[in-house]
């Protein structure tokens, strides 16, 4: 019985001693816990470990809360002031010229930096990651090019990751300090409606996808090898096994057009392939298009009261923007993005003529570039180049001037 008992000890003594040395050597070299671990630590020391280890985190961001948000939803992440970021692209959009480092301008948006200092803007730009600098320059983003072409001083609030409600919540955050003549929000086709929907789930739950740091998780924060054993549990639960179980796994997203006479593979990482199943939640009526309705009635009425003129932008998926020469390895992939971009577009034209606001969609002058010209969007992120950026600049040239005249404010600081 003695020697059963020391046994124990001893063995319990062992597993005791390699844990604390599994911890220490956690705590001095964080850099041994792989990316795909790390990403279920618990929040607290996920964003911690992310800090030492210069990844990119919530703890880079500026955050409007929900407490803020006038509509009470989720919290909005933004990119920190003057903050850099760096993204690892594709070897296939960095031969079409896709860039790694990013830098914010002072208030964390993706503009050349003297412009957040100016005390007016003409033209306020809200949007997703397909107005912010996706792998492209600031310079080489829409809203620059629309300064440069309209000669209005223009401002880029895009932030990826967000929706239509969230537009609206940071046009009240920080676009009214520019006192705008115009503000263009743009809607994405490929996931705005998606985001939506993610509202909606939020105001049911409450629960903040990003930045959870529930009682539990901030005690398990103390140790980094418990962390590491609940990260490797949450490892195997959600990224292997319910990964079996995954209808989006089997979702095919992949297409090739014709770019400049050659055949081009487009989407070649396969990216995205949550839109194809919100296409078909949306072709079976599980999902709405009128979860867009309180946003823009939002935009309309603080256009109103606000005395600017709002328009609605509408930028297609790469696939529409190829629609003439695109053809899917799936068919019936093909069938749900298609008729989601037809009924969004559809519902769109409809609802902004019923709100009174003006709406332009991007999509004929997109797919008459994509003919014409070299890509409209890279072939792995999806978002686009430089020249689909000028596209949009191009289109929202014409229209405002229309509506502002000759008259533009001083674009200096």
């Amino acid at each position: 019985m003695k020697n059963l008992l020391f046994r124990g000890i001893t063995i319990l003594t062992s597993l005791l001693v390699g844990l604390l040395i599994v911890e220490a050597a956690l705590r001095m070299f964080p850099s041994l816990i792989s990316v795909p671990l790390l990403a279920h630590f618990p929040a607290p020391l996920r964003h911690q470990i992310a800090d030492r280890l210069d990844y990119g985190s919530v703890n880079d961001y500026a955050v409007v809360t929900s407490e803020e948000r006038v509509d009470r939803g989720p919290p909005i992440y933004h990119p920190a002031p003057n903050s850099t970021f760096v993204s690892v692209r594709d070897p296939v959009d960095l031969q079409v010229g896709a860039i790694e480092v990013t830098r914010m301008d002072a208030k964390g948006f993706c503009n050349p930096t003297t412009k957040a200092e100016r005390l007016n803007i003409d033209v306020v730009v809200l949007g997703d990651s397909f107005v912010a600098c996706t792998g492209v320059e600031a310079t080489d983003a829409s809203t620059q090019y629309l300064e440069e072409l309209s000669k209005y001083s223009t401002y880029n609030m895009g932030v990826g990751g967000v929706g239509p409600y969230e537009y609206v919540e940071l046009l009240r955050k920080y676009g009214f300090d520019f006192k705008p003549r115009v503000v263009i929000l743009n809607i994405y086709e490929g996931n705005d409606l998606r985001d939506a929907v993610r509202y909606e789930a939020f105001l049911k739950s409450g629960r903040d996808r990003r930045n959870s740091e529930e009682e539990f998780e901030r005690v398990l924060s103390g140790s980094y090898v418990i962390s590491l054993i609940y990260a490797a549990r949450e490892w195997l639960l959600r990224d292997q096994i319910k990964w079996l179980f995954d209808k989006d796994r089997d979702i095919n997203y992949r297409y090739t057009a014709r770019s400049q006479g050659a055949i081009v593979p487009l989407n070649v990482t396969n990216q995205d392939r949550g839109e194809v199943r919100d296409a078909k939640r949306l072709m079976n009526g599980e999902i709405r298009l009128d979860l867009w309705t309180p946003p823009l009635t939002t935009f309309k009425d603080l256009a109103s009261s606000r005395g600017f003129i709002g328009i609605v932008s509408y930028t297609p998926s790469m696939h529409t923007a190829y629609a003439h020469t695109a053809v899917f390895e799936d068919e019936k992939t093909a069938e749900a993005v298609r008729t989601m971009s037809t009924m969004q577009r559809d519902w769109l034209a409809k609802k902004t003529a019923e709100l009174g606001l003006t709406y332009i969609d991007l999509t004929p002058a997109f797919q008459k570039a994509a003919d014409e010209g070299p890509l409209t969007h890279f072939p792995a992120n999806v978002h686009l180049t430089p020249y689909g950026h000028r596209v949009s600049a191009t289109e929202w040239t014409a229209l405002i001037t229309k509506a502002l005249g000759p008259t533009a404010t001083n674009t200096t600081p």
